[in-house]
């Protein structure tokens, strides 16, 4: 069996790898959102449905979708849903609601890390 300062090199290597990696998916999700406004505007510029480029084909499609809310904003549509349904004590039925929605509670053990050396990223 490896020694743990083996496993704890090689662990501190993939923790290394994956802060690149998220870093370089990050920069390329913000790419491909700038790339994909300006094909949008072409396609809007020229009233075309969608384009081919090679193997590719791309259609400008609409869909809907609903932001989240806050805590704090659900707490209070919550709140007044159970007040329009007639409900006298709505913090004690919120806090009913809240208590039936979570899972029982159980205890992980984790490890956190920390670096002693600063970073140079």
């Amino acid at each position: 069996m490896s020694s743990i300062s083996e496993v704890m090199k090689e662990m501190n290597q993939i923790v290394l790898e994956l802060k690149l990696l998220n870093e370089k998916v990050r920069q390329l999700r913000s790419r491909k959102k700038e790339l994909e406004t300006k094909v949008i505007e072409y396609l809007e510029e020229t009233e075309t449905p969608g384009l081919k480029y090679h193997d590719l084909i791309v259609l400008k499609a609409e869909s809907t979708s609903k932001k989240p809310k806050t805590k704090k904003d659900k707490d209070n549509a919550l709140v007044n849903t159970l007040q329009e349904l007639g409900i006298a004590d709505t913090k004690k039925a919120v806090d009913a609601v809240k208590k039936a929605l979570s899972g029982q509670e159980e205890v992980i053990t984790k490890l956190k890390f920390k670096t002693s050396v600063p970073e140079i990223f």
